[in-house]
């Protein structure tokens, strides 16, 4: 844990958690202040991107108690007759990616997980966040049916 950021991410924190429902695959937390300073918009980014999700998330997303503060919850879910797939948390709220409005909560956390890991020094926090921000690409590939190469092959992704 460091608090050494070059971004407006400040007290970047990473946990594993106990998944009671899926004992072999814990609970992947990433938790962060955000801010607006000369390193970077952050708390800025994740109000617009919010502003611009679905109702619900713009509504219950954020943290009530400190609205600077961001938490993301990575789960794995096994579900029968379909599988392994990734579920993600934010501030507690579930998010599903079932519709176009989603999708700019999506892009902020992907952005938001690729800087997180650029900002942080400690190889096992870099480790764990890029693991998160793996399965953030993973699920967007699977709701736009996009082969998980294919976003990686074209210099740009589509969120």
């Amino acid at each position: 844990m460091n608090d050494i950021t070059f971004t407006g991410i400040k007290g970047l924190h990473t946990y594993k958690i106990k998944n009671h429902n899926n004992p072999d695959n814990p609970i992947l937390r990433i938790s962060a202040k955000l801010s607006n300073d000369a390193d970077g918009y952050d708390l800025s980014d994740y109000f617009n991107y919010l502003r611009k999700s679905r109702k619900e998330y713009r509504e219950y997303c954020k943290n009530f108690d400190d609205p600077t503060a961001i938490e993301l919850d990575c789960l794995t879910i096994n579900e029968k007759g379909f599988g392994k797939r990734n579920a993600f948390k934010l501030n507690r709220i579930p998010l599903l990616f079932d519709r176009d409005e989603v999708i700019p909560i999506f892009e902020f956390l992907a952005r938001f997980t690729k800087r997180a890991a650029e900002s942080t020094t400690s190889p096992v926090q870099k480790e764990f966040i890029n693991k998160v921000n793996s399965a953030i690409t993973e699920a967007a590939a699977k709701y736009f049916e996009i082969p998980l190469k294919s976003l990686f092959r074209d210099n740009h992704k589509r969120f």
